[in-house]
């Protein structure tokens, strides 16, 4: 698989993988990088809408090991068309209860991670589909997400490679309440709330499972034979169960971000 010209060097850049593309043997074959990201969350009231993490690069051994943003993986099968990877990834959702007025009295929610697999099939070294498996190995949400993914690479010129992809998330209760949910004992009516100018009642409320779409894109532009610039950004769109939440505002979470990686 040749995960620079499918972008996957950009995978996961908060806690999710754009699916790879399959092998062509061609150079190079190793990158090293790093860069930033950024992560808008849905809560109400935020005091700051964007998150900041750092981005880190790195591909090895023709792709059979490679890190990228939260993710990481590691090879176990390879052919013409199939392969399969082991894989952990950070989950950054989450808060802390001083994030938000929307948050008094709550416990934090804790990032996790998470690991699992994926496997991913090549159609015609273009379009591929990619399945992803993980779970919670922290224990902190308990739970597990499965996903399902769609890529299209292409290539606009020699040195620019584009991958838009579509996907679905299957995330179970357990995950989806520790996010979006309100524990029984976490229910009460705050006042004063939003500087004095009102009452905020926050009743119990548990998402349950949840399908979420979404959809983004991955680029890759070598700025010579030794550097390039990789960019990647998704966009979920939250169903209706998140929507509802008593903690969300937004019908969407973003991710973003950019990395520049040396080639050898």
């Amino acid at each position: 698989m040749t995960h620079f010209r499918a972008g996957a060097l950009l995978a996961a850049l908060s806690g999710l993988m754009v699916s790879p593309a399959f092998a062509q043997e061609e150079t190079p074959t190793r990158a090293i990088g790093a860069g930033v990201g950024i992560v808008s969350e849905p809560y109400a009231e935020l005091e700051d809408d964007y998150r900041l993490f750092p981005v880190p690069l790195l591909y090895l051994d023709g792709g059979r090991i490679s890190v990228s943003g939260t993710s990481a993986s590691l090879m176990v099968f390879k052919s013409d068309r199939w392969e399969a990877a082991a894989t952990a990834e950070y989950r950054f959702n989450g808060y802390e209860a001083d994030d938000s007025p929307v948050f008094e009295g709550m416990d934090d929610r804790n990032g996790t991670l998470e690991a699992g697999g994926w496997i991913a099939y090549n159609i015609d070294e273009t379009v591929y589909l990619t399945g992803y498996a993980v779970h919670d190995v922290l224990d902190e949400h308990g739970g597990f997400e499965l996903r399902g993914q769609a890529a299209w690479s292409w290539n606009p010129h020699v040195a620019t490679n584009v991958t838009p992809f579509l996907g679905i998330a299957f995330r179970s209760e357990e995950l989806s309440d520790y996010y979006y949910g309100v524990l029984p004992g976490e229910a009460m009516t705050i006042t004063n709330f939003n500087g004095g100018t009102g009452t905020f009642v926050r009743n119990a409320y548990a998402p349950g499972e949840t399908l979420t779409p979404y959809a983004g894109i991955s680029v890759r532009q070598a700025l010579s034979s030794s550097w390039a610039v990789f960019f990647s950004a998704r966009h979920e769109f939250l169903p209706d169960e998140v929507e509802d939440s008593p903690l969300v505002d937004d019908d969407g979470r973003s991710y973003a971000g950019l990395a520049l990686g040396r080639l050898f």
